[in-house]
C-alpha cells in the first residue's frame, strides 16, 4: 500500500480550540491499535498573567479516563511562549485504552488553547479516515 497520511494516520480533536478563563477536559479519544500519539497544543493569545497546564490522563473506559500519565503534560504555558505549537510524543503500547486532555489553570485572567492528537502506527490500515481533498 503506498503510503498516504490520511490513510495511515488518525487526527482527532483532544480539546476544542476556545477562549478560557477555567479548566477544562476534553473529549476522551479511543487509541486501541496504535503505538504512538502526537499530541500537538495550538496556543492562541494568553491575557497578561494567564498560565496553564495541559496534561494528558488515561483509563480503561470513556466513563474512566481520570488516571495522570506521570511526565505527559505541557507545563506553564504563559504570555512568553503563547502564539506557537508545543508537541509532544507518547508511546501508546503500555497506556490505557483511552486518552483524554485536562488543563489546569494558574489564574482566570483567559487564555486559547485546543489540542490535536495524531494516531499513528496503526494495526489495521487504512485507517478510516476520510481526506477532505487527496491531490
Amino acid at each position: 500500500m503506498k503510503y498516504t497520511a490520511h490513510q495511515f494516520n488518525k487526527v482527532l480533536l483532544g480539546l476544542k480550540n476556545g477562549s478560557r478563563t477555567a479548566a477544562a477536559t476534553g473529549t476522551p479519544v479511543d487509541v486501541r491499535g496504535y503505538s504512538e500519539a502526537l499530541i500537538i497544543v495550538t496556543a492562541g493569545t494568553f491575557l497578561a498573567d494567564a498560565s496553564v497546564v495541559i496534561g494528558v490522563i488515561e483509563g480503561p473506559t470513556l466513563t474512566a479516563c481520570t488516571g495522570v500519565i506521570s511526565g505527559a503534560s505541557f507545563d506553564a504555558i504563559v504570555p512568553a511562549n503563547d502564539n506557537q505549537q508545543h508537541v509532544a510524543r507518547l508511546d501508546l503500547r503500555k497506556r490505557d485504552r483511552y486518552l483524554n486532555i485536562k488543563t489546569a489553570v494558574a489564574n482566570s485572567t483567559g487564555h486559547v488553547a485546543g489540542v490535536v492528537i495524531v494516531l499513528s502506527g496503526a494495526k489495521n490500515l487504512p485507517t478510516g479516515q476520510t481526506a477532505v481533498f487527496d491531490i
